[in-house]
């Protein structure tokens, strides 16, 4: 990157889900794809495991779009996150999934293959609520440029220990805390 671009502050740009839904493994053949709610990590015990699925779409939205050659600085997803129920420190991954799936008919059983290592990784304090951020970066430069194939997004808790984190989906009636991407670029 040249001093000239270094100097320049980057676009943002706000993208929202194409589709999301959850999957439990408890109810492991219902579909959540309607639900205003996503959750993810464990609730009550070991086979009562829930994650989420996001998809976005961030390669032509009519104007809200990425130019073509444009630099990818920083891409996150963003989640608002309403419940959590975990007594200690718990990781949250973001997994690139590797296969297709659907909203309304995806569930614990037909759940889409995903990337063996997350893109992202935060850790989740006891409590919290509000807004989280977890930084995938280096797979939307992937999807941006085609050499990854965007089938979404798979986040999953630590599934260790019990402990539900529920977050807003894209079905919530408050369009201000549904998931996004924000993804900040510099123009070719």
């Amino acid at each position: 990157m040249n001093n000239q671009m270094e100097s320049k502050r980057p676009i943002k740009i706000i993208f929202h889900p194409r589709r999301d839904s959850y999957i439990t493994e408890y109810s492991n053949s219902k579909n959540y794809g309607g639900a205003a709610n996503l959750f993810s990590n464990r609730f009550k015990g070991p086979e009562d495991k829930y994650r989420s699925l996001i998809q976005f779409d961030f390669t032509c939205l009519g104007h809200n779009y990425l130019p073509p050659g444009s630099d990818i600085v920083s891409a996150k997803v963003q989640l608002y996150q309403f419940r959590n129920e975990t007594a200690r420190t718990t990781t949250l991954s973001v997994y690139m999934i590797r296969q297709n799936w659907h909203e309304f008919t995806v569930n614990w059983n037909n759940q889409p293959l995903c990337a063996p290592t997350p893109s992202g990784r935060l850790q989740m304090e006891p409590g919290y609520t509000g807004i989280i951020r977890l930084e995938i970066t280096e797979l939307v430069r992937g999807w941006y440029d085609g050499s990854i194939v965007n089938f979404g997004l798979m986040i999953k808790g630590s599934e260790d220990s019990d402990g539900i984190l529920g977050f807003y989906s894209r079905e919530h009636a408050d369009s201000t805390l549904w998931p996004k991407l924000a993804v900040e670029y510099h123009l070719p």
